[in-house]
Order: structure tokens, then C-alpha cells, then sequence
């Protein structure tokens, strides 16, 4: 009996030990920004993109820039891109847009053609569409887009659960320039099932501060945050990681990992000090949804440097299409 008590002392001492290492060897460090020119992401940076800009469209428009395979439209090309350079040619094509565009600056560049492989018969999106640069050559634009499964792989076969055919439309949203040629090139982005357990045990929330973010990220993504607005990005490969972060974690692994950041302007009247916490993590189908719960924190006494506020949310890598975050 002693040696059975002996030996669960020493196997509850290692796992201590392991933790207290695991932990030491968590630690806040400067990342190194080593994105080279080839890899500006300039013209990207000044781009908004939208993946389902078919649903702002006008049924003549539509109608009039149907692709093949599409029911009916056999004699129509494959892909067609537009250019709506002014007000009134936006205002023929467009019912509702999720933002203003300045003519006088930007364009809008319209992408069709049909997919096979976005709806399921539940209505459940299958796919869905993310920019990951856009390079210049010359007069010619070339935009790299990923297709995302909005579910984790069991098989590598892409196409596994090919659909009819559904018209889509990509919007971008860019710096007014002239160009002769747009090109677009396609590739899948795989997410596999890479932790154990549940989804919520694997995620972390860190109550961050904004020191831990590089001068120009600030400047370009929250300086214009005004309360009650909040502002959610979804950070997925090394290029967005560095470009956002001067300091963070050492065992994060961008390959194997993400990170939802998760900014807030607090009302100037309010002058306590909140802390969140982790409630619930959901994910399906492309939709990742958090709860937080918020609670105003015990010790008071500390100065604050400023109103906005930032959570970093750390996950496996997820091929989120919308994240929604709720506080409790």
C-alpha cells in the first residue's frame, strides 16, 4: 500500500514539473519582421474583398453576366470581370454594397463564374473564398485566391462534395489605377483535424495589450474605432502574423495554429478594468462562434493608457468564414 501511495506522489510531482516547464517555456518574445519586398503586400493591404457579392447584385445585372455551367447559359463564357469605375454604372449594378466607395480614388472589380461546390441542399455553404495577395506587374493585376472547405478534411479529395453549379461573384474593392489584364488563380487550403479533445479545452484567451502589436498594424486597423464599435481579424499564416504582432508567445505555431483578434472601444464614461474569460467555442460549417464572459475586475488600482480594448484568442487552425464573438 505505501508503495502504491509512493508511486502516485512521484507521477503527481512529474506532471507538476511538466506543467511549471510547459509554462516557463510560454514566454513573451520580439518577433523578428522578416517578410521580404517580394512579398509587399501593398496593393493587398489597400484592397477590400468580398466573396459574396452575388447577393447586393441587381437581377438584370446578374443576369446579364451569367457564366457557364449555369442552368441555361450554355453560350455564356466561363468568367467574366467587370470594372465599375463610377457612381452611376454602381448604381445599375447594385442594390445594397457593405461599404462606400470613392470613385474619385478606388474601383470595384467584379469577378463571375460558376462553382460547383459551394451550397449543399441544406443550404450549409460548403466552400468559401479568401484573398491571399495581389501582385502587379506592369498593367497586369493577378489576384491568388484560396478556396476554403468550410469543414475539416477527412479525405484530401477536394471535390467530395461537388454541388450544381452556383453563380458567384467576387468584389474588390481597390486603388483607381489603369490596367490592361486581371488574372485569377485558384488553390485549395486544407484544414485537418490537428488537436484532441474538445474544441473549447484547445483554445486560449489572452487579455492582451496593445504593445503587443506592431505601429502600422494599429495605425491602418484601429485608429478609427469609436465605441460602441468593435472590430474582429482572423489571423492564419506567417505573413499576417508578422505583420501584425512586434511580440507574442514562443510555442505559438502559425502552421498548426490561429488567432482571433478581437478589438473594443469602452465607453469614456466607463473607468473600470474588465477582465474576460473563455466561456464557450463553437465551430460548424465554416461559422466559429465564442462566448466570452466579462466581469469587472477586483483590483482597480491600476492606470488606464487607453479605451480600446484587445483580446487575442488562440485556436487550432480552423477554416472560419464568419466569427462572431458574444459577451456575457
Amino acid at each position: 500500500m505505501k508503495n502504491k501511495i509512493l508511486i502516485l506522489i512521484i507521477l503527481i510531482s512529474i506532471m507538476c514539473l511538466t506543467i511549471a516547464c510547459s509554462n516557463e517555456n510560454a514566454k513573451l518574445l520580439d518577433i523578428e519582421y522578416d517578410l521580404t519586398e517580394n512579398n509587399d503586400n501593398t496593393l493587398k493591404n489597400s484592397t477590400a474583398f468580398y466573396d459574396g457579392a452575388i447577393q447586393w447584385l441587381t437581377e438584370e445585372y446578374k443576369y446579364a453576366n451569367r457564366t457557364s455551367p449555369l442552368n441555361g447559359a450554355d453560350d455564356c463564357p466561363s468568367t467574366i470581370t467587370n470594372i465599375i469605375g463610377n457612381q452611376e454604372d454602381f448604381d445599375k449594378a447594385f442594390n445594397e454594397f457593405p461599404t462606400e466607395i470613392n470613385f474619385d480614388e478606388q474601383m470595384l472589380v467584379l469577378h463571375f463564374f460558376a462553382s460547383n461546390n459551394i451550397f449543399a441542399d441544406n443550404g450549409k455553404r460548403l466552400r468559401f473564398y479568401s484573398l491571399n495577395n495581389i501582385t502587379q506587374k506592369e498593367e497586369n493585376i493577378y489576384f491568388d485566391i484560396c478556396i476554403n472547405k468550410a469543414e475539416l478534411l477527412i479525405s484530401d479529395d477536394p471535390y467530395a462534395d461537388a454541388t450544381k453549379p452556383t453563380h458567384l461573384c467576387l468584389a474588390f474593392v481597390m486603388p483607381k489605377m489603369n490596367v490592361k489584364k486581371f488574372e485569377f488563380e485558384f488553390e485549395y487550403k486544407k484544414y485537418y483535424y490537428t488537436w484532441k479533445g474538445d474544441l473549447k479545452s484547445n483554445t486560449t484567451l489572452y487579455n492582451a495589450d496593445l504593445d503587443w502589436l506592431r505601429d502600422k498594424y494599429k495605425e491602418n486597423n484601429i485608429s478609427e474605432l469609436q465605441y460602441p464599435d468593435t472590430l474582429t481579424y482572423n489571423i492564419q499564416n506567417h505573413e499576417q502574423f508578422v505583420s501584425a504582432f512586434k511580440k507574442f508567445y514562443n510555442n505559438f505555431d502559425i502552421e498548426k495554429e490561429m488567432l482571433v483578434l478581437y478589438f473594443f472601444k469602452q465607453d469614456e464614461d466607463d473607468k473600470n478594468i474588465y477582465e474576460y474569460s473563455l466561456k464557450d467555442v463553437k465551430f460548424e460549417y465554416g461559422y466559429l462562434d465564442i462566448t466570452l464572459n466579462k466581469i469587472v475586475k477586483e483590483t482597480q488600482n491600476e492606470d488606464k493608457t487607453s479605451d480600446t480594448g484587445f483580446l487575442a484568442i488562440r485556436l487550432p487552425q480552423l477554416p472560419a468564414y464568419k466569427i462572431n464573438i458574444k459577451l456575457n
